[in-house]
């Protein structure tokens, strides 16, 4: 007697699925993966055309984008504990402000109304900050220019900070309501303020910036 099996008619998509709970790995690491997947599947458009080259070549740009964020947060947590440590209590606000928007990149909980506080406070506080030191940058400039001012450091860290919260912030962003819809315009504000930081704080009149910055002096 010879037994019949009926075969399942197979898909002509692929679904990427994965038990995270599972997974014997901490939690930050399965939020970051499930974050990861998720993405991928948002660019790939799972369904029709989503194929696991496609799948995994997402996923890999989202890997290779976390890990750009966490040698930036290194170095921005890097630059502030050197700066705190060599400068006066009255000028530790700055550091300490991109320090806290290292972090926030660094561990990433966007389910968490702490973490969501830290990026509202690093966004608003940051932007303020960059505006009101380039304004003043700008304005001393013309006045003395025989001396070349240190805030250029500050316009730079703190832009760069902002600029990493506005992108998690924008990519890690539910579209529920029309409330949605307007923190994502005042994201793209503070990102735009704080790339003209970046662009302004890159040179000065005594040379490359950068080349000062990467030299860890």
């Amino acid at each position: 007697m010879r037994s019949r099996h009926k075969r399942a008619p197979i898909q002509g998509t692929v679904r990427f699925t994965t038990n995270l709970s599972r997974l014997p790995v901490p939690r930050a690491c399965q939020h970051s993966l499930s974050l990861s997947v998720s993405a991928a599947e948002g660019r790939c458009g799972v369904g029709a055309e989503c194929t696991p080259s496609s799948l995994l070549s997402s996923l890999g740009r989202g890997m290779s984008l976390q890990w750009l964020e966490f040698s930036i947060s290194t170095v921005l947590l890097y630059k502030a504990a050197t700066q705190i440590q060599s400068e006066e209590d009255s000028g530790i606000c700055i550091p300490a402000l991109y320090a806290l928007g290292a972090c926030v990149c660094l561990f990433q909980a966007p389910a968490n109304i702490i973490w969501r506080l830290a990026t509202v406070i690093v966004i608003l506080l940051g932007t303020s900050a960059v505006a009101f030191l380039l304004w003043t940058v700008h304005h001393l400039t013309d006045v003395i220019t025989t001396e070349s001012f240190e805030q250029d450091t500050d316009i730079f860290l703190t832009a760069t900070a902002v600029a990493m919260t506005c992108g998690v912030r924008l990519r890690t962003a539910q579209y529920t309501n029309i409330f949605a819809y307007l923190r994502t315009a005042l994201l793209l504000v503070a990102l735009s303020i704080a790339f003209l930081g970046m662009a302004y704080s890159a040179y000065n009149d005594g040379g490359p910036f950068l080349c000062r910055f990467i030299s860890f002096q």
